[in-house]
């Protein structure tokens, strides 16, 4: 049961003044009833009212689908795919949620004609499929988002790099996602690397001073904040005020609202809970 003080709040959207509507919108996004105060809200009798009840009702949503995702990616072992795909909506919020999924099925069953499980065949099933990896020297979200890249076939090496290993692990084969070299690329079985950035060359192991294996909590953080620097380039204030708190979430940093905006002030948090006992953020299972 609202108290007359919360009722009094929520006669306060009937505004006619945005800004004023969105203080107290703000305030209200701040309530730890905010779910009851919207359940009544919404079948208010004033138009404005429920207009305005139901843009909270998108933003609490997506602040919960976006601290469901910080969680997973956070946990003992998330899935690549389904993470990757978390990180598209993240950007392509209002996408369907099936997108990409006749795609990913489609490379799915065409890799088995190929001699997948060599490296060779691997890297032949790839080149048949023309993808382009992107420069680095221009900072596009698109580049770092999975459901654009499965439809033009242009991404970052990360990017591909990452799906390939998705493609690679459907079919149980043992690759791991490395960092060489400022790219990416899969260590194989035979102490080789496969680079997507050199159209899916094998280099030795010798040839590189340094390799770091990631697993895939590092790979999907890594995009993550490459969508955010993203967001800051393209002077994307939504975006980079939204992806800069999931970003906060994972790390479990504390406020930050001294800063100004898009990344203090009105943000909001989401608590971070202890992620090993969460369920993956609610996309569809992959094919």
């Amino acid at each position: 049961m609202l108290t007359e003080n919360t009722r009094s709040l929520i006669s306060l959207l009937d505004d006619d003044d945005p800004d004023a509507a969105a203080t107290v919108m703000a305030e209200i996004l701040r309530r730890p009833d905010l779910d009851e105060i919207l359940s009544e809200a919404q079948e208010s009798e004033v138009p404005l009212i429920r207009r305005r009840v139901h843009q909270l009702q998108m933003v609490h949503q997506s602040r919960k689908i976006r601290c469901e995702l910080s969680h997973y990616i956070e946990s003992e072992k998330p899935d690549l795919l389904q993470g990757l795909m978390g990180l598209h909506f993240q950007w392509f919020d209002n996408d369907e949620r099936d997108i990409g999924h006749d795609e990913i099925a489609r490379v799915f069953q065409n890799a088995g004609t190929f001699a997948i499980h060599t490296d060779d065949g691997f890297c032949d099933f790839f080149r048949s499929l023309n993808y382009q990896v992107t420069s680095d020297t221009c900072l596009l979200s698109s580049d770092y988002c999975l459901g654009e890249f499965l439809d033009t076939h242009r991404g970052s090496a990360l990017l591909i790099t990452a799906f390939a290993a998705c493609v690679a692990e459907r079919y149980g084969i043992p690759y791991r996602i490395v960092a060489v070299r400022q790219t990416f690329g899969l260590l194989t079985r035979n102490n080789t690397v496969i680079l997507p950035e050199n159209n899916f060359e094998q280099v030795p192991m010798g040839a590189f001073e340094s390799i770091k294996i990631l697993k895939n909590k590092h790979v999907l953080k890594f995009a993550a904040a490459q969508l955010f620097s993203a967001a800051v380039a393209q002077n994307n204030f939504r975006y980079a005020g939204s992806l800069g708190l999931f970003l906060a979430n994972m790390e479990g940093l504390p406020d930050y609202n001294h800063l100004p905006l898009p990344y203090g002030k009105t943000a909001s948090h989401c608590k971070f809970s202890n992620p090993k006992n969460h369920t993956p953020p609610p996309t569809k299972d992959a094919p």
